[in-house]
């Protein structure tokens, strides 16, 4: 017997990593879906992301950590195929005051504490913690790929409101990210603007991620298979897409100063981001009022790669509702 999901059209809004994975799950699940999105990969925000598993300005905490420890599981299981871009690596993270062990460990990801001689002159904390990293360049296209292999279609689309989607979507899922403060007149988001320097990946950098934790905004230098990402900036309410000469010096500074490799560099992009900041993401049904239901899957801040799986599961429980 058919269920009434084989009849149901999707029409999810936003090719994100938010949004890729949430089709992924409903496609899985038996429904048909369509995403309607003005950018994809590797236009979109997802894109510039340095993507570590590691929740960042997402909230609440605990709705956060659950999802995060979820969406782990799965990204362990994807480090095990290498055409994901998904892989175990070191993140060694310095402090330059005393500080205690990332909250999100929370006795769920072990540590080990950096030993004095390790941290330097500069650093009074330290932490080498295995984390999943996912290369954006290589799973956003696979997980485009996964989409259309499974049957989902992708259309260019530029909505001003829901009621622009087409009526014969009988369920739409709202992954707009920061585009949902117009999209559903969500006054609650707002961008959390990021700029990511691209370099060439220089001889004997290795895997690790080097991160800088406190300070305004994290130092990080992130090596993928061909190259390497340097980061971070953390704009609250900057909606400015359009890079900047001086921000790509501090961060290509910054980094330089924690990785001497970096010094002689060779520049290859240097891209803006807005992260969709809220208060609290915001995932829920809402009741339908003109026919049809509305899942919001938005607000995910820096968080979005790290929460991603288990809120596409939420999305089809959701659904099934």
């Amino acid at each position: 017997m058919k269920s009434a999901r084989d009849n149901s059209k999707v029409a999810i809004i936003g090719a994100g990593v938010i949004g890729l994975t949430s089709a992924v799950c409903l496609l899985e699940a038996g429904w048909r879906v369509t995403i309607l999105a003005r950018e994809r990969t590797p236009n979109t925000t997802s894109d510039v992301a340095p993507a570590l598993w590691m929740p960042f300005r997402a909230f609440p905490v605990d709705r956060v950590l659950a999802w995060a420890r979820a969406s782990h599981a799965e990204f362990s299981r994807l480090a095990q195929t290498p055409e994901t871009g998904v892989v175990m690596v070191p993140l060694f993270q310095y402090f330059d005051q005393p500080a205690p062990p990332p909250w999100w460990c929370d006795g769920f990801i072990p540590f080990t504490t950096l030993e004095r001689a390790e941290l330097g002159k500069r650093f009074q904390a330290g932490y080498k913690i295995e984390i999943p990293l996912i290369d954006s360049s290589v799973y956003m296209p696979y997980l485009l790929d996964r989409f259309a292999k499974l049957g989902g279609e992708i259309q260019e689309a530029t909505l001003r409101s829901l009621a622009d989607v087409p009526e014969e979507f009988s369920l739409i899922v709202n992954c707009s990210g920061v585009g949902a403060r117009e999209l559903v007149r969500d006054e609650k988001v707002f961008p959390i603007r990021g700029e990511a320097v691209w370099v060439r990946k220089p001889d004997g950098i290795g895997t690790a991620i080097v991160e800088v934790a406190d300070g305004p905004a994290p130092t990080y230098v992130v090596p993928r298979r061909d190259h390497v990402l340097l980061g971070s900036v953390v704009q609250e309410n900057d909606w400015s897409r359009e890079p900047r000469a001086d921000i790509a010096a501090d961060v290509i500074q910054r980094c330089a100063a924690i990785q001497p490799l970096l010094k002689d560099f060779n520049l290859l992009a240097h891209k803006v981001g807005l992260r969709p900041g809220r208060a609290e993401v915001r995932l829920e049904l809402e009741q339908p009022t003109n026919g049809r239901a509305v899942i919001h899957n938005y607000g995910h801040g820096g968080s979005g790669f790290t929460t991603s799986w288990a809120c596409a599961d939420e999305v089809v429980q959701l659904a099934r509702s």
